[in-house]
């Protein structure tokens, strides 16, 4: 994972994530463990379903949020750690501007 840090106006800064793609899928795949009893796909018992029929049903993204917000919390803390500049008051604002299916 790289990441970047920007400065922005008014004393906000910019973390800019970037994963690599084994990165993002395993992300994804841990998603799907954790959240895959939730999802109910005719056909197969709740909790089942293989990954690929729960995203036919529920589309390809079904697992992008919770993926997001793992990746980012498992790096963010280490990024603050590193980054002696940045003193948050607040919690951040995760905003996606990019993302690539793979």
């Amino acid at each position: 994972m790289k990441y970047e840090v920007k400065k922005l106006e008014n004393k906000n800064m910019a973390i800019t994530l970037d994963f690599t793609s084994e990165e993002w899928e395993a992300l994804v795949t841990e998603s799907y463990n954790k959240n895959k009893g939730k999802c109910k796909v005719e056909g197969f018992r709740q909790g089942k379903a293989p990954r690929k029929m729960i995203e036919k049903v529920y589309g390809f993204e079904v697992f992008y949020e919770d993926a997001i917000s793992a990746g980012f919390n498992a790096h963010y803390f280490d990024i603050l750690d590193k980054e002696k500049e940045i003193d948050p008051i607040d919690a951040p604002d995760l905003r996606v501007t990019k993302l690539d299916k793979t």
